[in-house]
């Protein structure tokens, strides 16, 4: 039937108890219908429901709409159940009349009529026209008990109308019925829009079925599915919070996409999320529909969605017709009975596109959870384009939604056959290590990935729950540990329910015994779903295992360990049952038919999310024999992970699978070295993405070497998630532990696919980028790898912290000044000349790590005069270390930088400056020619006049004491000094006219060469006089070609310049 209970009708009286009227309610909010007649010149109205109860309504609760002849009353305190108003029903349609019973009656047409208010007359279109017999019409016309009364289907029980006695038409005619949703469309804006919107509240509020079906009927039945179904997902406890896929869920309604993806291994809550997220659509002040169903509710010849839903919809029309409607209150004296039994079409005539218009008009669009479709048949599963493109059609055309929770295995295979534009395309996908041990592989179509919630494994956390050991352990049991025990549990409670059947009641060691036996049947069960079933018991098999004589198929089911699927039967915990069924699988001859031989011709694959199990086998080897029963299948997968076609995806799967499930891969160490060097020849590999190199259980140390041998896959431009990004998060997450082994592959110069970077520059990049977390720490590792194979790449970065981070590095010198490493002593010496002039360094730091070299022994040469060089350059300690500074500068080797920091110095402490320049080169240890020339040209940049006169002096005493040995170093000085311009011709003109009167010929030889090499007025004014004093023929002849022929005219004659020109 339409209506869920039989009618309840209300009797309308003005307060002397006069009747006026007949109503029925026609929402959730208690809204009265009734005709404009029964109201009208009331304020107040009396309202009386059978069984007694009763109120009255005031003018504010009531709305006269007169245009059509109609009033709404709202009340509170009556206790009747609303009626479901019919869709509009075409003439010829038999009704029933309420005329202190029940009366047949059929509609014969439509008719304007015409309704006399008290104020006005009012014309309504499309009135019912009702075939009743003429003696009932006389008595209908103007009969204050009868008008108002619903009028119903004698099909469906639905209101098609209201029973109208005011209302007349030029001709005679047997009786009017107001239907009510054409008449919402009749009366002006003012008076249409309250009842469109009781119109609105009782689609929403009051179930129809039927060709009634409204949305309120839709929620019924859809919500029946999502109910039955997720009653044991959405128990308190099982789910932990997940905003980020709430959010995804969230924004996939919002969105225009009709199918998403929940993609996620076993275990990891798929399921859970979306029950949680149908049980919240289905539920609250708006509630959408949703329909649940399982891959097993799919058949081999459905050509999309729409088929299956059609099917769970019609069941649960069946179900919900069989259960008797809620009984009305009974009949009072002289109250209208109850109508005649009514005989309707079944209600599980709900039509799929019927459903899916009435959500989509309500703005509440349907959506169907299709939960484990991988249960589908394997005619669907292996060649899914047809399902695919029948249902992306029917939900573009319906307005439906659909969201699926499978293996990352079966989207890869059914994805794909969905249009692009339908699918659900996330904001965010998470990247973290932590987030990446379950993330699909990047190369599937797009979906939500869920991985496990902070708190850790869902499946495990559960059963960890429910678990009470006897004593703490002292370490977190694993994976398969926690397996174990849940098998024994489970066993336990199959005995304890199907003991509890028995007389007597079975305890102690007979429990126990049972319990074995139950352990036994689930093994049996695995063993049979490895079978032909694919992970599925059918019918005969589950009775088998689990007679019902003896209340075991009882037992298994109330406990949920195994669920009705379709026709058949499989594990609710799909992790725990891979698990089960892997302890029983020949892991050799499954990875044999899968990986190392060609299939058969003919023969139906095994398709790709049955890898649970192999994998479930292969963690079982490394659990019982580890490594060693586990390596060598490994390495036979590695070679084949580039296989064509079948072979190498299940090789490429297991594999992956397999090193991210181990609890410590370190083991396998040789073999994802092997991985990686085959990637490298063979190029990268979707299976083999950062996020599973990220997965891996491995020591920091393992982890970025690997990384480092990986590196040269990733691409040239910035664009997914990279092997450098994965490091960069390991940087970011432990910076004082990452940053050594960084510095590791400095030594590596492969080149990367980005222009001119290589592994070493990248590291670099990377450990600058990154610098700022832990700058001490980075210093100390770059120290450290100073002395490496990538020794150089170090140095450059410790150079660019200097720049960037000289307090940092102040303190990482004074550090290793004090270090009794003498590597460590030679790299503060080493940094600190470039620290002391950048600004921002620490000063303190520097001299005090300037006193501590200083403390040290210099064997070498290395670390006093940088040390110097900084003391010299601060005034507080300048005068302290002046002298020790000249003493050092005395003696070889050489300084450069002491040299210059001396010169600085020559502003403060001229004498003494001079007096340790002048013992440096004209002492009885005299200067080298190199080192006399460095000294000369650190001099030449002395400005100060005064100071530049008695640099001059030194000079002119340098070269007059060892003229031969100061030609190179007194040019050396002229030609810097020349540089200067015109300033410098008080110093250099007296300078040239004494070293012009030397008796060294090659000096003067040299000096006129640079004069003649140099450009300006200067130096040909200098040239001059050299030129004049000179009278040997190899100097004239020396200067004249370092001219290249041609000499600046003096500016008196000269027999040189004779000469030279004839």
């Amino acid at each position: 039937m339409a209506v869920p209970a039989e009618p309840v009708l209300i009797q309308l009286c003005d307060l002397a108890g006069r009747a006026r009227g007949t109503g029925f309610l026609a929402d959730d909010l208690g809204t009265l219908v009734t005709t404009h007649e029964a109201v009208d010149g009331l304020s107040r109205l009396v309202l009386r429901a059978p069984g007694g109860a009763g109120e009255i309504a005031e003018t504010a609760a009531i709305t006269p709409l007169p245009g059509c002849d109609l009033a709404l009353v709202a009340t509170s305190g009556l206790s009747a159940h609303p009626l479901v108003v019919a869709t509009e029903r075409p003439p010829g349609i038999t009704v029933l009349v309420w005329f202190d019973r029940w009366l047949p009656a059929n509609v014969t047409g439509l008719a304007d009529v015409t309704y006399t208010a008290t104020d006005r007359f009012h014309t309504i279109e499309g009135a019912l026209e009702l075939d009743l017999p003429p003696q009932i019409t006389d008595q209908l016309r103007l009969n204050a008990r009868a008008t108002g009364a619903p009028v119903l289907d004698a099909a469906t029980g639905a209101v098609v109308g209201v029973l109208a006695g005011a209302v007349h038409t030029p001709y005679r005619a047997s009786g009017f019925a107001l239907p009510l949703r054409a008449s919402a469309g009749s009366p002006p804006e003012a008076q249409r829009a309250p009842l469109e919107r009781l119109l609105a509240r009782n689609d929403a509020t009051v179930p129809g079925w039927g060709r009634d079906l409204n949305l309120a009927g839709a929620l019924q039945l859809t919500g029946a599915t999502v109910a039955t179904a997720t009653a044991a997902l959405t128990a308190p406890g099982r789910r932990h919070p997940r905003p980020d896929v709430e959010r995804e869920l969230r924004d996939f309604g919002e969105s225009d996409a009709c199918v998403l993806a929940l993609v996620g291994d076993p275990g990891t809550g798929r399921s859970t999320e979306l029950a949680a997220w149908a049980a919240r659509r289905a539920a609250g002040s708006t509630p959408r529909p949703t329909v649940w169903l399982r891959g097993a509710d799919l058949r081999a010849d459905d050509s999309g969605l729409r088929d299956a839903l059609a099917r769970t919809l019609a069941e649960a029309g069946r179900v919900a017709g069989s259960l008797p409607p809620p009984p009305g209150p009974t009949p009072q004296p002289g109250g209208p009975p109850a109508p005649p039994p009514i005989e309707a079409p079944p209600p599980h005539h709900a039509d799929p596109d019927v459903v899916a218009r009435l959500a989509r008009a309500a703005d509440r669009p349907l959506l169907v959870v299709l939960d484990a479709p991988e249960e589908m048949p394997p005619h669907l599963s292996h060649a899914p384009r047809r399902w695919a493109l029948g249902t992306a059609a029917w939900l573009r055309a319906s307005g439906a939604r659909l969201a699926l929770g499978c293996r990352p295995e079966f989207w890869e295979r059914l994805g794909p056959h969905f249009p692009p534009d339908v699918l659900h395309h996330p904001a965010e996908v998470p990247h973290s290590p932590a987030e990446g041990s379950h993330l699909p592989a990047a190369h599937l179509p797009p979906h939500v990935p869920l991985a496990d919630p902070p708190e850790g494994h869902p499946l495990t956390l559960r059963i960890l729950e429910q678990l009470q050991p006897v004593e703490t352990p002292a370490a977190p049991p694993g994976r398969h540990e926690v397996f174990e025990a849940w098998l024994a549990l489970l066993s336990l409670r199959i005995a304890t329910t199907v003991g509890a059947g028995r007389r007597p009641a079975l305890r102690g060691g007979a429990l126990r015994r049972l319990a074995a036996v139950a352990a036994g049947r689930l093994h049996l069960a695995a063993r049979r779903c490895l079978g032909p079933g694919r992970g599925a018991l059918d019918q005969r098999a589950f009775e088998t295992v689990f007679p019902w004589h003896g209340g075991w198929a009882g037992a298994v089911l109330s406990l949920d360990v195994l669920q009705p699927a379709g026709e058949g039967y499989r594990f609710t915990d799909e992790e725990f049952g891979d698990w089960l069924q892997g302890v029983h699988l020949e892991v050799d001859e499954a990875l044999r038919n899968l990986v190392h031989s060609n299939p058969q011709p003919g023969a139906v694959p095994v398709p790709g999310h049955r890898m649970g199990p192999v994998a479930e086998a292969l963690l079982l080897a490394h659990h019982h024999r580890g490594a060693g029963g586990l390596l060598p299948r490994l390495r036979e997968l590695v070679d084949a992970v580039h296989r064509e076609g079948d072979q190498g995806w299940w090789a490429a799967r297991l594999l992956s699978r397999t090193l991210r499930g181990v609890p410590d891969a370190t083991p396998y160490l040789p073999v994802l070295r092997a991985l990686a060097a085959r990637l490298l020849r063979a190029g990268e590999h979707p299976d083999f993405p950062p996020a599973f190199w990220s997965a891996l259980r491995l020591p920091l140390d393992a982890r970025t070497d690997l990384l480092r041998q990986l590196l040269p896959l990733d691409p040239a431009q910035p664009g997914g998630r990279r092997f450098l990004d994965v490091a960069a998060g390991l940087l970011a997450a432990d910076p004082g532990a990452v940053q050594p082994l960084l510095c590791r592959w400095f030594g590596d110069e492969r080149p990367l696919r980005a222009p001119g970077a290589t592994v070493a520059t990248a590291a670099g990049a990377l450990l600058h980028t990154h610098r700022g977390q832990a700058t001490d720490s980075l210093t100390e590792a770059l120290v450290a790898a100073l002395s490496t194979a990538g020794g150089a790449h170090a140095g450059e970065l410790l150079d660019e912290l200097a720049h960037d981070e000289p307090a940092a590095l102040s303190r990482a010198v004074r550090r290793w000044a004090a270090d009794d490493r003498a590597e460590r002593r030679r790299a503060a010496a080493a940094r600190l000349p470039a620290l002391a002039t950048v600004p921002g360094a620490d000063a303190d730091e520097l001299t005090r790590a300037a006193k501590e070299l200083l403390r040290r022994a210099d064997d070498t040469g290395e670390l006093h005069p940088p040390a110097y060089r900084q003391l010299l350059g601060r005034p507080a300690s300048r005068s302290s270390y002046l002298t020790a500074a000249l003493l050092r500068f005395a003696r070889d080797p050489y300084d450069d930088g002491l040299t210059h920091a001396l010169v600085r110095t020559l502003h403060t402490h001229p004498r003494q400056v001079l007096t340790g320049f002048r013992h440096r080169l004209c002492g009885p240890a005299t200067a080298s020619r190199e080192s006399a020339t460095a000294l000369l040209t650190a001099l030449a940049d002395v400005r100060v006049p005064a100071l530049a006169r008695q640099v001059a002096h030194l000079i002119a005493e340098y070269a007059c004491g060892r003229p031969d040995e100061a030609a190179e170093p007194v040019a050396a000085f002229v030609e810097r000094r020349l540089a200067a311009g015109a300033t410098a011709r008080a110093t250099l003109l007296p300078l040239v006219e004494e070293l012009s009167r030397l008796p060294s010929a090659a000096l003067r030889a040299r000096l006129g060469r640079t004069l003649a090499a140099a450009d300006g007025p200067l130096a040909g004014e200098l040239l001059e006089p050299l030129l004049g004093a000179e009278a040997e023929a190899p100097v004239r002849e020396s200067v004249l070609a370092a001219a290249g022929g041609a000499l600046p005219l003096p500016r008196r004659p000269s027999h040189l310049a004779t000469r030279t020109r004839g």
